[in-house]
């Protein structure tokens, strides 16, 4: 068996943000599709978190400097991109259970 992390580390100084918004960072990734969390089990995909709704990818781009040489309509693009994603994500998603912590036992 093989196990495989790949993680989103947002990094302040090389995306250029307030290092204050680095949570917010990961979670707007997340929430505007950018990034995808998932688990791949059996073959199979698990997704551990598929927002009900998207944020639009602007939401995530405008706090960080490395986008800031970005015309709307490389936004536009990069949203088109995303929305695809997100249609092929719903096409085939299968939603991992959120793990729950099981009661210890008193001794």
């Amino acid at each position: 068996m093989v196990d495989l992390l790949h993680m989103l580390a947002p990094c302040p100084k090389g995306w250029k943000f307030d290092e204050k918004l680095t949570l917010e960072m990961g979670r707007l990734a997340v929430e505007t599709g950018m990034w995808t969390l998932y688990e791949w089990e059996n073959g199979q995909y698990k997704y551990s978190r598929l927002p009900k709704k998207y944020l639009p990818v602007s939401d995530y781009i405008k706090y960080q400097g490395r986008f800031s040489h970005l015309k709307q309509e490389h936004v536009a693009k990069l949203q088109a991109f995303v929305d695809e994603k997100i249609q092929k994500i719903k096409a085939i998603a299968v939603e991992a259970p959120v793990p729950t912590r099981k009661p210890s036992k008193s001794k």
